[in-house]
């Protein structure tokens, strides 16, 4: 008797498991991030930017800012209300505190992800930058935006959360 109840109790154990293991992924809660890269092209002496979001952050952000009604990024008018959005919300400062003129250069599908390019022709690497990047902060409640930016063998990595939208980095000490 007592085996076919260590069996029974058994089963139910794994069964039990089975379905947590099957339930967990649905209650798996991802974290709302960006990803910026801020390069120093010395070549092509302009300032490269690109921003690199969670398709699925922009849809539910885009649709809860009233910017798109559908939830796809597919169309010409959702990429480029999203590049609106991306320039209105990111900037670059040099050290007098003069807004950098970031050119949209584009906006690309890549799988789960939709990257953004942006780029500022300059004279030199500069010497100092602010950035402001409010990706989404007023939206998700825990967004994070990881800025890194990198000027000739120098990266400076900013981390932006709980409303912060303002890093600055000095590379004046490079030669």
């Amino acid at each position: 008797m007592t085996t076919s109840l260590q069996r029974i109790a058994g089963a139910a154990l794994a069964i039990m498991a089975a379905i947590a293991v099957w339930v967990a992924p649905a209650h798996a809660h991802r974290q709302h991030a960006t990803l910026t890269s801020i390069d120093w092209n010395e070549r092509a002496r302009v300032i490269e930017v690109i921003h690199r979001f969670h398709a699925h952050d922009v849809i539910d952000g885009l649709i809860t800012l009233g910017l798109i009604e559908t939830p796809s990024m597919q169309s010409i008018r959702a990429q480029a209300r999203f590049a609106l959005y991306v320039e209105e919300t990111f900037l670059l400062e040099n050290a007098a505190g003069d807004a950098l003129a970031l050119d949209m250069v584009g906006v690309e599908m890549d799988g789960d992800y939709i990257l953004v390019y942006q780029e500022a022709p300059l004279t030199a690497p500069p010497s100092v930058l602010s950035v402001q990047c409010g990706f989404f902060h007023d939206v998700f409640d825990d967004q994070t935006s990881y800025v890194n930016m990198r000027i000739a063998a120098e990266t400076v990595t900013h981390i932006f959360e709980d409303g912060e939208t303002i890093g600055r980095a000095d590379f004046s000490t490079l030669e």
